[in-house]
């Protein structure tokens, strides 16, 4: 590929402001509004490949050839691509770069945003796969202590955990107490993740805990089928406590961590909208327990299936409560489910503001909630589920 001699050094920067534009522009002819003949130029580009995306190699190699060996230009650029025109040209020129530069990250959290919001999760994960298999030695570290623990008998772990549950907690207790490795085998993502099916079938050999809010997802439970994974720790929590947390968790947190900018583009989706950012909290709470709720009883409701329907597997559900109340019972008996191979006497209880720990209440919600917003979500869930769990269920 060789350079054309009209792109010059100077519109380099132009050009990647223009890429993340480009990422969620609705109409194409909204980049073209710059004075700068340069800028308007490299617009051009991205619009025309916009609207012709069979042809947007043509349009947009030029332009790649002058960002080679730039990572930092490359990145909004190639993420542009993978959102708008070519998932995988996209991912590829991104692994490219990373692999360049010896940082090979294709779940980067701006990477998977980008994803997300172009619905093309799955996508992701079929990719963090086949690198993984190409380049499994970018994670030796981790690998060796795995390896390490498998040859002493240790098993894999799976913990699936319900969002703002303490699953956090839960996995830092077997890094600590059974001296056991983290090894992720998903995108970490909610409600919707995906599992990276070369990173589970090793995971599946031993060794290792993983930890994540993994939904039932077809597609998810074949994957951890063929990886030979059958033991699934399910962990619980009453879903209008985690709503709350989880509006807490929204409110002080995500837009921090990612940028106004940025979230506002990008990250938010259907989790926050952007025309949530600014409201009261209160009127935060309502959507909340109008379309997030409903979410994670979806989350629930599928991993109870599974444990009541599905025999490929052995799940085994616990619950908040038990964590809080009696952390030394519940790691022994998480221990014994899975057959670690150690005895423990002591477990410190979760304490405020440790491994995303907040508050760790039980029934915050019945202050935070009104009235409808708690009939409205109780309603929801069964009682079924509510009496195995003990969550109360006021009528």
């Amino acid at each position: 590929m060789k350079a054309d001699p009209r792109w010059s050094g100077s519109i380099e920067q132009v050009l990647t402001t223009l890429a993340k534009k480009a990422i969620s522009i609705r109409n194409p002819r909204e980049l073209i509004t710059e004075d700068d003949p340069a800028s308007r130029e490299a617009a051009t580009v991205f619009c025309a490949a916009l609207e012709n995306p069979g042809q947007a190699r043509r349009y947009l190699e030029p332009l790649l050839a002058r960002l080679q060996g730039k990572p930092q230009l490359m990145d909004p650029v190639a993420c542009f691509i993978t959102a708008r025109i070519d998932p995988w040209w996209g991912l590829n020129l991104l692994a490219e770069e990373c692999l360049q530069r010896g940082m090979l990250r294709p779940v980067n959290p701006y990477h998977k945003a980008v994803m997300k919001a172009a619905g093309k999760l799955d996508v992701l994960a079929d990719v963090a796969s086949r690198l993984f298999q190409r380049f499994p030695s970018l994670e030796s570290d981790t690998l060796d202590r795995v390896q390490a623990r498998r040859q002493e008998g240790f098993p894999s772990a799976l913990l699936v955990t319900q969002p703002k549950s303490g699953g956090v907690f839960i996995a830092n207790r077997f890094a600590d107490l059974y001296g056991m490795p983290g090894f992720y085998i998903s995108l970490k993502e909610f409600p919707e993740d995906h599992v990276v099916e070369a990173k589970a079938a090793l995971f599946g050999q031993g060794g290792a805990w993983t930890y994540g809010h993994l939904n039932a997802s077809p597609e998810n439970l074949d994957r951890l089928a063929r990886a030979g994974i059958k033991k699934i720790l399910v962990h619980l929590r009453d879903p209008r406590q985690t709503t709350l947390s989880w509006a807490h968790y929204m409110e002080e947190g995500a837009v921090a961590r990612h940028g106004r900018r940025l979230y506002e583009r990008i990250v938010s989706s259907d989790i926050t909208p952007v025309s949530m950012l600014d409201a009261p909290f209160a009127e935060k709470l309502d959507w909340y327990a109008e379309h997030i709720f409903p979410r994670f009883m979806e989350w629930i409701l599928g991993w109870i299936r599974v444990r009541d329907t599905d025999r490929r597997f052995d799940v085994r559900v616990m619950e908040f409560r038990q964590l809080k109340e009696q952390p030394l019972a519940y790691m022994q008996e998480a221990a014994a489910f899975f057959g670690v191979p150690c005895e423990i006497n002591r477990v410190a209880a979760p304490r405020q503001g440790v491994a995303n720990f907040r508050a760790g209440q039980m029934d915050e919600w019945r202050q935070a909630f009104n009235p409808g917003q708690i009939d409205r979500m109780t309603r929801q869930i069964p009682e079924t589920i509510a009496a195995e769990a003990g969550w109360e269920l006021p009528r």
